[in-house]
C-alpha cells in the first residue's frame, strides 16, 4: 500500500483549515441552470466533495456575461438574486466536510466590453456574444490581438472603467461570503485581464496603473484591498498566477517570484501556480507533457513566499502528487481534470485503491467543450457533468448478458453490467483484451492510453466478468449460452482504399506497424492524415524513419480537439515529418505513390506505404445474431468509427439500459 505522509495531512490557508492537500481548481463546466445554480451543478460538485477533495473552487462572473468562453450555463454573482442558489451549492459541499471558494472572473464590463483572455497568436478566437454582435476588446493598453474579424487592437480601459471593475469584484466577493463561500480566488495568470495589467508585454500605460511592477500590480492589489474591506481579514484570498508566462517579452519565473511576493504583502493567503499563458504556443496540459513536469514553477514561487503554494498542471496520479509535496516543491496540489475523470480520486488514494482510479488521459476534450460553451464531457468518465441522469443502480431483473468484443466499449459495457448484477460473459477473438487501444497506446506520448487500458482490464476482472479470449462467437455459442441480451462491440477494421497497386507487398496497414507485426523501409509514405496516420507517423519518425503524410483533405488530424491538434502538428514538424494535404493518391508504385494535388500530378517517394485511410465498422457477427436474441445493442466503432470517449460512453449507456 502506498505511503502518503504528506498528501493527507491537514493544512491552513489563512483562517481556513483543509483536511488534506488536494484542491479542485476553478474551471468552466457549463453545468449551471443558465447563470443560476441548478441541480446538475450541485450534483457535479457534491460528488467531488463526497469523493474527498479538501477544497473546491468554483468560477463565478461578477459582471453580466461579457466575454466568450463564459458560456450560457456558467454561474453569475453580479446580483443579489444569485445568492440563494449559490447558498444551496455551498451547503451541499459543506455537507461532506469540504471547503468551497469562488474564483471571481474579473474579465470585462457590461454589456459588450471584453478584457481577456487575449490572443497573441494568429490562431484567433471567438469574440462574439449575444446573437453574434461583436464586442469591443479592451485591456490595459492598445495591444494587437487576433479575433474573428482579423488582427485588431484593444482599447485601453479608462481609470473610471478600472474602478468600476474593482467595484464589481468587491461586490461579488461580498455576495460570495453571504452565499457561504469560505474563500475568494482571483485569476491573475494565464493571459487573464489581471495578468495583462501585471505584464509589461501588455501593460504600457503611463498612469498609476502602468510603469514599474508595483504600479502594474496596483489593479489587482486594489481589488484585494477592496475585497478585504468588504469581507474582513478572516476571509482567505487566493491567487492563481503563471509560474512563467512562456511568452517573449512576458514574465519569467524570476519576475513572477516578485509578483508572488507582492501578492503576499498585499494580504493573499495562498498562491496557485499554473503553467503559463494559454496563448504562448507552449503545451501545459496535453498528454505529451510529462506528469508533474511543471511543478518546478511552484517550487520557484515557493522560495519567494511564506504562504502555502499549490502546484498544478498534469498531476493525475496521487503518487506524483505525494512526491511533489515530499520534495518540498509545493504545499498543496491543484487539479481539475483528474477529478472530472474520477470524482472519488481522493478517497481511492486514501484507501490505497490506486488501480481503481480512472485517471485523466489529458485528451483536452473537457477543456475544449468548456471553451465552446458546451456542457463538458469526459473521455474516460461518461457520468461527468451528467451525474443526475446517469446513475448506476442494481438491475430489477438480473440477466445473462453476452458482450462480444473486448475493446473499450465492450469492456465498459461488461463492467457496468456486472456491477448492476447481471451475469456477464465477455468474448474476444484476440488473445488479449484492449482492441484498438493496444495499437493506440504504442505511439509516442501515449502512456496515459496504456494506463487506461490496464485500468479497464483490471476493472473487468474486479467486476467478476467471465472473459473468453481467442474465441469466435458462433450460432452454437448463442444456442448453448442462451443469453437474454447481447451487446455487440466488435469494433472496426482498417479501410483498404480502392487504389491501383494497394495490394503490393510494400503496402501495410497502420495497425500492423503499431503492433510491431510488420516492418517498413527507411522511407515511408502514410496514406491518411487522421489521428491514426499522425500517430503512426510519429511512431516511425521516433525510429529514425523518413516519413511523409499524404492527406486528401485540406488539413490533418481534424478529429483531434483544438487544444491537442496544434501540439500534435508541432511535434510532427519537429520530428521532420513531411505533411502533404489536399493530395489524392492515384496509384501506389514500387518506389512511392502518385498523387493529384489540385489537378496537378506529382510523385511522392517511399519504399514502404502505410495505409491509415480510415476505418470501417466490423459487424459480420451481428448479421448472424439479429434473429437469435431479442435484446441486441451495438456500441463503439462497430456503429461508426470514432474516439475512445464515444466507445466508453456507449458501452456505459448500453449497460445502464439493460
Amino acid at each position: 500500500m502506498a505511503n502518503f505522509d504528506k498528501l493527507f495531512q491537514p493544512i491552513r490557508i489563512g483562517e481556513m483549515k483543509l483536511s488534506n492537500r488536494l484542491v479542485m481548481a476553478a474551471a468552466e463546466t457549463n453545468t449551471g441552470d443558465g447563470e443560476y445554480t441548478g441541480e446538475r451543478i450541485k450534483r457535479f460538485y457534491e460528488e467531488r466533495a463526497k469523493g474527498g477533495v479538501a477544497l473546491i473552487v468554483v468560477r463565478l462572473m461578477p459582471t453580466p456575461r461579457t466575454y466568450p468562453g463564459w458560456g450560457p450555463l456558467n454561474l453569475g454573482i453580479y446580483d443579489d438574486g444569485f445568492i440563494s442558489g449559490l447558498r444551496q451549492l455551498t451547503d451541499v459541499v459543506h455537507r461532506w466536510d469540504a471547503k468551497i471558494a469562488t474564483q471571481l472572473a474579473v474579465a470585462g464590463l457590461p454589456p459588450k466590453i471584453v478584457g481577456g483572455p487575449i490572443r497573441l497568436s494568429s490562431t484567433g478566437g471567438s469574440w462574439e456574444v449575444d446573437k453574434g454582435a461583436p464586442v469591443e476588446l479592451v485591456g490595459p493598453s492598445e495591444v494587437p490581438v487576433s479575433s474573428t474579424r482579423g488582427r485588431e487592437r484593444q482599447r485601453p480601459l479608462t481609470v473610471s472603467e478600472i474602478e468600476e471593475l474593482m467595484h464589481y469584484a468587491t461586490e461579488g466577493a461580498k455576495r460570495a461570503r453571504a452565499a457561504g463561500f469560505d474563500a475568494i480566488d482571483l485569476r491573475c495568470g494565464v493571459g487573464s485581464l489581471i495578468s495583462q495589467f501585471i505584464s509589461p508585454l501588455t501593460n504600457r500605460r503611463k498612469d498609476r496603473y502602468g510603469g514599474d511592477l508595483k504600479n502594474r500590480m496596483r489593479f489587482v492589489l486594489e481589488i484585494i484591498a477592496g475585497i478585504k474591506k468588504e469581507v474582513g481579514e478572516d476571509c482567505p484570498i487566493l491567487c492563481r498566477i503563471s509560474g512563467d508566462d512562456f511568452v517573449p517579452g512576458g514574465h519569467t519565473l524570476k519576475d513572477n517570484q516578485q509578483v508572488a511576493a507582492l501578492l503576499e504583502a498585499g494580504g493573499v493567503s495562498a498562491i496557485h501556480v499554473a503553467g503559463g499563458w494559454f496563448t504562448s504556443g507552449h503545451p501545459f496540459f496535453q498528454m505529451s507533457v510529462p506528469r508533474g513536469a511543471l511543478a518546478y514553477l511552484a517550487e520557484g514561487i515557493r522560495r519567494a513566499v511564506t504562504i502555502p503554494v499549490m502546484a498544478g498542471n498534469r498531476i493525475n496520479d496521487p503518487l506524483v502528487a505525494e512526491q511533489i509535496l515530499a520534495e518540498g516543491k509545493a504545499d498543496l496540489i491543484a487539479m481539475v481534470r483528474p477529478l472530472i475523470a474520477d470524482p472519488d480520486f481522493v478517497n481511492k488514494a486514501r484507501e490505497g485503491r490506486l488501480s481503481d482510479i480512472r485517471k485523466c488521459i489529458a485528451c483536452c476534450r473537457c477543456f475544449d467543450m468548456a471553451i465552446s460553451g458546451s456542457t463538458i464531457e469526459c473521455t474516460v468518465n461518461p457520468r461527468a457533468a451528467r451525474e443526475l441522469e446517469y446513475t448506476v443502480q442494481p438491475a430489477e431483473k438480473p440477466k445473462r448478458v453476452f458482450v462480444i468484443g473486448g475493446g473499450p466499449a465492450g469492456m465498459e459495457a461488461a463492467r457496468v453490467s456486472a456491477i448492476r448484477g447481471h451475469d456477464v460473459t465477455l468474448f474476444d477473438r484476440q488473445p488479449t483484451l484492449g482492441g484498438r487501444l493496444r495499437e493506440a497506446s504504442a505511439a509516442p506520448h501515449k502512456e496515459e492510453i496504456r494506463d487506461l487500458l490496464a485500468h479497464l482490464v483490471g476493472q473487468v476482472e474486479k467486476a467478476k466478468v467471465t472473459v473468453r479470449l481467442d474465441e469466435e462467437v458462433t450460432a452454437r455459442t448463442i444456442e448453448d449460452g442462451k443469453p437474454d441480451a447481447i451487446v455487440i462491440a466488435t469494433g472496426a477494421m482498417h479501410l483498404i482504399p480502392n487504389i491501383p497497386g494497394v495490394d503490393a507487398d510494400t503496402v501495410v496497414v497502420a495497425a500492423e506497424v503499431l503492433s510491431g507485426s510488420r516492418e517498413v523501409a527507411d522511407d515511408v509514405v502514410i496514406i491518411g492524415g487522421g489521428m491514426i496516420g499522425c500517430e503512426t507517423a510519429e511512431f516511425l519518425a521516433a525510429k529514425g524513419k523518413n516519413v511523409v503524410i499524404v492527406e486528401m483533405l485540406p488539413k490533418i488530424a481534424s478529429e483531434l480537439t483544438p487544444s491537442d491538434r496544434w501540439v500534435v502538428i508541432k511535434r510532427l514538424r519537429e520530428a521532420g515529418v513531411r505533411i502533404e494535404t489536399s493530395a489524392r493518391v492515384l496509384q501506389v508504385e514500387s518506389t512511392g505513390v502518385r498523387i493529384d494535388r489540385r489537378g496537378q500530378c506529382e510523385f511522392v517517394r517511399g519504399s514502404s506505404v502505410v495505409l491509415a485511410a480510415g476505418m470501417r465498422p466490423y459487424r459480420d457477427v451481428a448479421e448472424m445474431l439479429e434473429e437469435r436474441v431479442g435484446e441486441l445493442s451495438f456500441v463503439g466503432d462497430c456503429v461508426r468509427p470514432r474516439l475512445i470517449g464515444d466507445a466508453l460512453r456507449e458501452g456505459f449507456l448500453a449497460a445502464l439500459w439493460l
